[in-house]
């Protein structure tokens, strides 16, 4: 529950499950399926925003419906004292807008591939009204107090038969 509402009830058409997908050599990406409906579903369209994570070695991509609820979190921060003008730089300025290709592949910018260390591998993970692109190994280094999920990301890399840290000697 969130503000006194279940989750569920704000919108049905969220962002959520995970994917790990190749990066080619031209940084292209396919974002998972389940995702690129949710945009179609939300916006209409193939379009979406996607920026450096404030915090986090991640990249953060939204659409257009989720654009009122970061606007609040950016009031807020200016109302806890944050710069408006350097709050409306962070959180847009950095902003690619991307669109989906007929293969559903995106192409990622190279600073934001440097910034969020996104090599061959891009772990995608649902968050509700948005959705993380990490670097699969950044993130159970990063995250690794979410134990469910670090598992599912070492199960992901198994599958591809890609060394999971802190198995079979890896480290």
């Amino acid at each position: 529950m969130e503000d006194g509402q279940p989750v569920g009830d704000r919108d049905e058409h969220l962002f959520y499950g995970n994917a790990l997908n190749s990066v080619d050599a031209k940084n292209r990406v396919s974002v998972p399926a389940q995702f690129r409906a949710t945009i179609k579903s939300r916006t209409g369209g193939e379009e979406f925003l996607i920026r450096e994570h404030e915090d986090l070695p991640c990249l953060v991509a939204f659409d257009s419906a989720y654009l009122p609820e970061l606007r609040a979190e950016a009031s807020e921060r200016v109302a806890q004292g944050a710069n408006r003008e350097d709050m409306r730089r962070e959180l847009f300025a950095t902003a690619d807008q991307v669109r989906f290709d007929d293969a559903g592949r995106i192409v990622l910018d190279g600073a934001m591939i440097g910034y969020a260390g996104i090599g061959k591998l891009a772990l995608f993970l649902g968050a509700q009204g948005y959705f993380e692109v990490w670097d699969p190994y950044a993130f159970l280094e990063h995250q690794a107090h979410q134990k469910a999920l670090c598992r599912k990301v070492g199960y992901l890399l198994r599958q591809r038969k890609l060394p999971v840290p802190g198995e079979g000697g890896v480290a």
